[in-house]
């Protein structure tokens, strides 16, 4: 299932998908003053940010959730830029200019000039070599699947750099690889910089935040580089600061506390639109929320019955899109039925979608024929279907930061009881997915989760 509201999760998806709405708001005030939360802003111009998210490293090669990307992006230029309105390529990263050779196996790229590292080092070619090189000889998990294609990159000169290719590479201006310092991260072994190192404040990036301060669980400040080529940010300070409970941090913005929240919860969209003082911003592009499954076929503490591809087909059967948009999402989002939702790319849209014969819309009865079908039935009249003489019971997670995923697993375990699969649902931190999803006992992958909902960027 898939509602519509980044890097896919190889062996452990099914996706019944939502596409949901990004929501935020933002409070007419350019500054704020002392706040028990984040302390004194010292007459300065800080932007104080409320969410809900967690940031599970500062290390680019090791966060991934969307905060921390959100951080990464502040502090660090992408090799190539974008317009924010097109998405199309263009000289605000590393690089101002490139060029392809005619068989498409070598790109020549010049970067910026002026730019330096937040330490006041150069930012060189070198510097971009040297990032693809690292990631391709290390193979770095997090990058490298986003490098295939690409044998290595060379230095020309301070300001060129080409990259080499043993076959085309559609994607290459449209990787999603921050260009980090070869002084810094030069020194480390693939080891430390993939799974130790911390990158503790103040980290030292090229963009026009740089992060000084950061309390997990509470807050993280980024102050602005004076010296960023394109020009310093007007704010001095961007604060984002972390809450527990949506509520609190829509009371807290309210009050004047914030200036802006970040995906705050939907129910209260509406009456914050219709605040004098506040702007709401529903963005054009989606996220989209789903449930993954272990479907995993090496070792396992995952339901050995969600392997087979019937049975998880007539879980998806057994859930109705339509009314998890309304109830879990306050109408702000649409049915999804792939990762990619309509209006994300143009000319072509690159969008599809399941016709009538395809779709697995909410149709219960078909749920259980299948389930039948395929022998999952209920031998004992108990109300709970069997995997080889045993009552299915899956375990369901939703996040602690998300109020939607909360609602929408209560409706979603209700629909699945409803056709005979007992649920076992709770609600979990990012912690716990992480460390259960991709567990690992000694050397051996071994994912402990049943199913999950989670939402991933558009």
């Amino acid at each position: 299932m898939i509602i519509l509201r980044r890097s896919t999760w190889i062996v452990l998806l099914l996706c019944v998908v939502v596409a949901v709405s990004l929501v935020s708001a933002l409070s007419a005030s350019a500054a704020l003053g002392q706040d028990e939360t984040a302390g004194p802003t010292n007459g300065k111009v800080v932007v104080k940010i409320g969410w809900m998210g967690q940031i599970d490293s500062l290390n680019p090669f090791i966060g991934w959730t969307m905060e921390a990307y959100e951080v990464y992006s502040n502090e660090y230029l992408l090799f190539v830029g974008r317009d924010w309105e097109t998405l199309e390529p263009d000289d605000s990263g590393i690089v101002k200019s490139w060029d392809v050779s005619d068989d498409g196996l070598v790109w020549t790229f010049t970067i910026n000039e002026g730019m330096t590292w937040q330490d006041g080092e150069p930012v060189t070619a070198a510097d971009a070599a040297f990032t693809y090189n690292f990631i391709l000889e290390n193979k770095i998990p997090s990058m490298i699947h986003q490098l295939t294609g690409v044998e290595r990159a060379e230095v020309a000169d301070d300001l060129t750099f080409r990259v080499i290719c043993s076959r085309p590479v559609a994607s290459m201006l449209r990787l999603w690889i921050y260009c980090l310092p070869e002084h810094i991260w030069g020194k480390m072994s693939a080891e430390e910089a993939s799974l130790t190192f911390e990158n503790s404040p103040p980290s030292v990036g090229n963009g026009p935040f740089q992060v000084v301060e950061y309390k997990q669980d509470q807050y993280l400040r980024m102050q602005a580089y004076d010296d960023f080529y394109l020009g310093r940010a007007k704010p001095d300070e961007v604060m984002f600061v972390v809450y527990q409970n949506g509520d609190t941090m829509v009371q807290d913005f309210k009050s004047g506390a914030l200036d802006a929240i970040y995906l705050f919860p939907p129910a209260q969209f509406d009456e914050l639109k219709a605040t004098e003082g506040i702007e709401v911003v529903e963005y054009t592009w989606y996220n989209w929320d789903h449930i993954g499954f272990n479907c995993y076929e090496g070792e396992s503490k995952g339901h050995p019955a969600l392997r087979d591809k019937r049975f998880r087909s007539a879980l998806e059967y057994a859930i109705d899109r339509e009314k998890l948009v309304k109830l879990a999402y306050g109408g702000h989002g649409i049915p999804g039925y792939t990762f990619m939702p309509p209006g994300a790319w143009s000319d072509p849209d690159y969008v599809w979608a399941p016709d009538d014969t395809q779709r697995r819309d909410y149709d219960p009865d078909k749920a259980s024929q299948m389930f039948d079908a395929a022998g999952y039935t209920d031998s004992d009249g108990d109300g709970i279907r069997e995997y080889e003489g045993k009552n299915i019971k899956l375990r369901l997670w939703a996040l602690t930061e998300s109020p939607e995923s909360q609602r929408a697993v209560k409706l979603i375990a209700g629909w699945w009881e409803a056709v005979g699969v007992d649920v076992a649902l709770s609600v979990q931190d990012q912690g716990v997915y992480f460390d259960n999803i991709w567990g690992y006992e000694g050397d051996t992958f071994v994912p402990d989760f049943d199913a999950y909902y989670w939402y991933w960027d558009g």
